[in-house]
């Protein structure tokens, strides 16, 4: 059946067909178990999503200001990363341990 093809009616009738009223659980979902080393990895990636926003701006700023050497560094670095290729669209990157995790 293909479901956008069907008129507004069927449609509701369609969701209706298989939506079943919520039921109140008798006790609190089990979290899904990780390892140290799962529990590790997800910890960093979020840690580098969230981090790296905020810190280059912030270490870029306080290079600038004390007109250290190593901004050149810093800026090298940050355009390294900011133009490194990632792979995108494999399947071997999908399906990694990091993407069953997040």
């Amino acid at each position: 059946i293909n479901f956008f093809a069907l008129d507004a009616k069927s449609q509701w009738d369609a969701f209706a067909s298989v939506i079943v009223p919520a039921k109140k659980l008798s006790k609190p979902r089990v979290p899904c178990k990780l390892s140290l080393k799962e529990d590790l990895l997800a910890s960093c990636y979020f840690l580098n999503i969230l981090g790296l926003p905020l810190l280059v701006p912030l270490v870029s700023l306080s290079l600038l200001i004390k007109g250290s050497s190593y901004l050149k560094w810093w800026l090298l670095g940050v355009g390294f990363l900011a133009f490194h290729p990632i792979p995108k669209y494999l399947p071997w990157y999908r399906r990694n341990r990091l993407g069953v995790i997040l």
